[in-house]
């Protein structure tokens, strides 16, 4: 239910199903033409203007509304099939408590604008207009002349939709102002300023070819003044779960029992849906009972509700045990699966719920991530995966002759992990995959970030297969050799490569992003103006604790390359951060390299003072 309140002496009122009922005032000034389209999710407005003229209709957008402040299909479709409960469903959709009301206040919004062109401004009539483009020596079409002026008047077709890239003006102009009985969240307002006057100038964009100022409108410009319009301070934060939604699965523990807490459950068979069907019956006093279009005599036997849960386990009245295949976590999938903005906070939402009810634990959300593998292309970043094309497996990593920010011919290939190579051809490769490294998926987990509903597999590619086509393979590769995550393969040529990964059992895997990933891209590339702990005793947190990459992060100083296990002992004998040292050394002695005040001989790359120094000390390293 959308709830307009007072505002600016605009009286208030009340969207529902589509029907506007409006106070005196407020239907004064939008003629009585405010109302919501549910099928397309906008709030429509017909402003009326001084003077009973009305403007063109605009169209307000609802739809991420409901995700936010309702409760989108994608939130029952999960609760049902987590629970197999229809009634809990059903209760959360019709129950008043859940009723989410979302407070709209409308203001003026006033906008005072001019049409010019080269400098020149449109009057709203023809004749004036064309002496004033004579006047400034500007030739342009009678036709045109007159578009202009249609322009500068309000009246071509179109305009508005030029005019609201700034602000949509001369309306009621809705914001929200409070949202009421959200199913997750504790009530929440907003909080606005008065805007200052703002003045803004865009370019006419034309209407298409066809558009008579299509071929001037780089020259025609709409300068406008805003004033009276309103922005958000901040935006709010709600505190949830709330008490009714916890209700609704533990249940009130009242007399009334309006929160039950207890619901039938489902296991998707026949017979227990009837079963259910019959027990509802004798609790609502009835002798028949309709099941499948077929009329039943209710029978003297029942079952009991079951708390909320999220395991489909129950025994049916003649001793047969039911164990339903359907549970929280195939539901939750779906969510996942639909990568919607509404499904991504319902997913949240219900997560943080469950988890603070200890129908689960922070655990039981963790999500196996398959993201694990290298960029393949170190020194190319593709503005998208590629798009795979109808036919084909795998997918296409795009040349420059293909795409314009393809890759060049010519850039090193590498190898997405440890791998053996099992076939090579005249421009492919395949590889077959092993293991992640723990050192690996470290530094993986950390260029993904803190969140803990993601854990890195290493064995995700254990055995699979990656196949590469497309690229000058290196020639001092061999079948059956060995390499290493980063190694170079090839290069790239002026065609597409051609990636295409198999599962253990030879099938090929549908989506490849799953995998492989540019954000990845040297991944394992430490940046040096990243902080780091110092004292790896007190925080393990951005600790490289394997050569190899410890070389890769440096690999610009030789010094500090040649001897990375001695960074890394040093690391874990005193605690102190391996990367923290080696970049005191830079700062000191360009990593043993630049020796300005200090001998080289003394090879004390940090610059260490020992007593009154005054010369080569072996107090180094």
């Amino acid at each position: 239910m959308i709830n307009i309140v007072d505002d600016e002496n605009l009286h208030s009122l009340i969207l529902d199903l589509g029907t506007a009922y409006m106070t005196a005032p407020l239907k004064s000034f939008v003629n009585n033409d405010i109302s919501i389209d549910r099928d397309s999710e906008t709030l429509v407005v017909k402003p009326g203007l001084l003077g009973g003229f009305v403007r063109d209709t605009y169209y307000f957008d609802l739809s991420t509304w409901t995700s936010r402040y309702g409760k989108p299909v994608e939130l029952m479709l999960a609760l049902h099939l987590a629970t197999m409960m229809p009634d809990l469903t059903y209760d959360l959709a019709t129950m008043e408590e859940f009723n989410t009301k979302v407070d709209l206040a409308f203001s003026r919004v006033d906008v005072e604008y001019t049409v010019s062109y080269q400098g020149v401004t449109i009057p709203d009539d023809v004749g004036k207009a064309k002496k004033a483009l004579e006047e400034a020596e500007i030739s342009i079409t009678d036709e045109q002349i007159k578009e202009l002026v249609n322009l500068a008047s309000g009246g071509k077709e179109g305009f508005l939709e030029w005019l609201s890239t700034l602000i949509t003006g001369d309306t009621a102009w809705p914001r929200i102002t409070a949202v009421r009985n959200h199913w997750f969240y504790e009530d929440f307002t907003f909080d606005y300023g008065k805007g200052a006057t703002i003045e803004q100038t865009i370019t006419y964009t034309p209407d298409g070819e066809d558009d008579p100022l299509a071929d001037i409108a780089s020259n025609i410009t709409l300068a406008a003044t805003i004033s009276n319009s309103y922005y958000q301070l901040s935006d709010p934060n709600p505190e949830g779960p709330n008490e009714n939604i916890k209700k609704l699965f533990l249940g009130d523990g009242d007399e009334d029992n309006k929160f039950p807490g207890k619901y039938y459950q489902y296991d998707g068979t026949r017979e227990r849906a009837q079963v259910i069907a019959n027990a509802k019956a004798v609790d609502e006093g009835k002798s028949t009972y309709t099941f499948d279009g077929q009329e039943y005599e209710v029978e003297d036997k029942t079952i009991s509700k079951e708390p909320v849960n999220f395991q489909v386990e129950t025994k049916l009245p003649n001793g047969q045990e039911i164990k339903g295949t359907k549970n929280a976590f195939e539901a939750f999938s779906i969510l996942e699966g639909m990568k919607s903005e509404a499904a991504e906070k319902i997913y949240r939402n219900l997560q943080e719920l469950l988890i603070e009810l200890d129908y689960f634990t922070e655990e039981d959300f963790q999500v196996p991530s398959t993201e694990v593998l290298e960029w393949i292309l170190p020194g190319h970043t593709p503005p998208m995966w590629p798009i795979r094309e109808a036919n084909e497996y795998g997918a296409f990593i795009r040349s420059e002759n293909n795409l314009e920010d393809g890759f060049s011919a010519g850039e090193e290939v590498v190898a997405p992990a440890d791998a053996t190579i099992t076939e090579i051809g005249s421009d492919s490769i395949k590889l077959k995959l092993k293991a992640i490294d723990d050192a690996t998926l470290t530094q993986l987990q950390r260029k993904l970030g803190e969140d803990s509903n993601v854990v890195l597999d290493g064995n995700s590619v254990l055995d699979m297969e990656i196949l590469i086509q497309g690229i000058a393979v290196d020639s001092s590769l061999t079948v059956s050799q060995e390499i290493k995550r980063g190694d170079t393969i090839g290069a790239t040529t002026e065609e597409d490569i051609h990636v295409i990964m198999y599962n253990k059992d030879k099938s090929v895997v549908d989506n490849l992003s799953d995998y492989l990933t540019p954000d990845y891209g040297g991944a394992l590339n430490v940046v040096l103006g990243t902080d780091y702990v110092v004292n790896t005793n007190m925080d393990s947190n951005n600790v490289i604790r394997d050569a190899e990459t410890f070389r890769n992060a440096f690999s610009s100083y030789e010094n500090i390359v040649d001897n990375a296990e001695a960074f890394l002992e040093m690391q874990e004998t005193y605690g102190v951060n391996a990367v923290f040292a080696a970049a005191v050394t830079i700062a000191e002695s360009g990593g043993g390299e630049n020796w300005v005040s200090i001998p080289e001989s003394s090879h004390n790359w940090a610059s260490f003072t020992v007593g009154d120094w005054e010369g080569p000390t072996t107090a180094d390293r």
